[in-house]
């Protein structure tokens, strides 16, 4: 119907319409491309990444281990202790008291001085977890997008967030996660480290860090 004196526009008001529809799906389909590769922002990309742990000896006598497999739960207490950067020692201990197994994990492996049978074969993936959590391998950075790679051999560890603060470390074995940072001392720790595989995951959550004792600078 065309109401005298006025022009009937319906169908171009109706282009317009279905133009402006289409103009803002495509807009938003741009934006959700592009907000997984956002750059980080200046302030971010002068940032120095810290390492997982800062350069402090400490210790948790009260940490939590668990592990979830197949038809198997496990829940115990755990004493992590960071000797230096290039050495952690892990001790796992049942909650009435005996010891289920005790390592110190380096870049250059594992080094079992006890063990239950039912654990020795985790044992090189346990000390993997705490080294790359709570040590500090050598390793190449670079900045990807708004993250820092850095490759230590065949290992990648991955730094996020602000501050830049390991997250991920993938290759060499199962994938971790790493997270809940707090503040020790001068510097941030991580209270949560988590390994999954196919079958399998194990995580270390601390609990009361103390410091044992100032490195001299």
């Amino acid at each position: 119907m065309t109401i005298p004196g006025l022009v009937d526009n319906s169908d171009t008001v109706l282009r317009r319409a279905v133009f402006y529809l289409c103009g803002a799906i495509l807009f938003g389909f741009f934006c959700l491309g592009c907000a997984g590769s956002v750059p980080a922002s200046g302030l971010a990309r002068r940032q120095v990444p810290a390492a997982g742990s800062p350069s402090m000896p400490w210790c948790d006598t009260q940490a939590r281990f668990e592990l979830e497999a197949p038809g198997r739960r496990m829940s115990c207490r755990a004493v992590v202790r960071r000797i230096s950067d290039q050495q952690v020692r892990l001790a796992l201990l049942a909650d009435e008291g005996p010891l289920l197994a005790d390592l110190t994990a380096s870049a250059e492996g594992v080094v079992e001085h006890a063990s239950i049978d039912e654990l020795r074969s985790v044992l090189p993936a346990l000390g993997r977890l705490v080294f790359q959590a709570w040590g500090q391998p050598g390793e190449q950075r670079a900045m990807e997008d708004d993250r820092v790679l850095a490759v230590a051999g065949k290992v990648q560890r991955w730094y996020g967030g602000d501050p830049l603060m390991l997250r991920r470390v993938a290759g060499g074995g199962a994938d971790i996660a790493i997270g809940d940072y707090r503040l020790v001392g001068s510097g941030l720790v991580a209270h949560q480290a988590e390994a999954s595989g196919l079958a399998f995951a194990f995580r270390i959550k601390l609990q009361d860090i103390r410091v044992t004792r100032v490195l001299p600078r």
